[in-house]
Parts: C-alpha cells; structure tokens; sequence
C-alpha cells in the first residue's frame, strides 16, 4: 500500500512539473510577441515599470534592436526555449528566439521568484 501511495506521489510531482515546464515555455513565447510590439519605453530608471508585465527591464540596446528593423512582423517567428539558447549560461533559465529570415536574436532570460518576472540576462544577434 505504502508503494502504491509513494508511486502515484512521484507520479504526480512529475506531472505539475512537467505542466509548469509547458505553462512557463508559453509565457516565454508570448512575452517574447509582446517585444516585438514594444512601441515606446516611459521610464528608462525603474525596473518595475516595464511596458510588458512579465519582464523587469528592457535595455536600450535591445530597445534599438526590437524597434529599427525593418522586417515586416509576419516574416518573424517567435520561439521559446528552456535553458540559455547559447548553452553557455546555468543562470539563464529560458530563452526566447526570434527568427527571421536572414538572422536570428537570442534574448536570454532568467526568472525571477520575488518579483515573479523574468529578467533579461543577455542577447546576441539582430533581426534583419
């Protein structure tokens, strides 16, 4: 009996685990959207004032690099992934890809309990 109860246990941490795994990679593609139709930051200072809820900052850099391109935004694909997309980080907990068609922008990400956000670690490439 006492099996039976320890199994059906592990059985059903590993599922919510693997649900919140689906549920966050989600998140992360829909902020990843979200960033693509950045129109104008208010507040440079304050990490709390993002203008998309689930992320804590968006630096200028990447700011420049979301609103200069020139690619039309239904030939841009957004991906989500866990863990760092240039698997060169353990503190990147996901990533988002934006894919078009002559190059690719990695944005990497790292969630954040207390606040309940994603901060964003690092980027490497550009959309063109």
């Amino acid at each position: 009996m006492r099996n039976k109860i320890l199994i059906i246990s592990v059985v059903l941490f590993i599922t919510i685990v693997g649900l919140l795994i689906i549920k966050s990679v989600f998140t992360v593609k829909k902020l990843g959207g979200q960033l693509l139709s950045v129109k104008k930051i208010n507040d440079w200072n304050s990490n709390r004032n993002s203008p998309i809820d689930g992320l804590v900052n968006i630096g200028d850099g990447l700011y420049g690099i979301l609103t200069t391109h020139t690619v039309p935004l239904n030939e841009l694909a957004v991906k989500s992934r866990l863990c760092d997309c240039l698997g060169s980080s353990l503190f990147v907990t996901h990533s988002i890809v934006i894919v078009s068609p002559n190059s690719n922008l990695c944005i990497r990400l790292r969630y954040d309990v207390r606040l309940g956000k994603y901060h964003i670690v690092g980027y490497s490439g550009r959309i063109e």
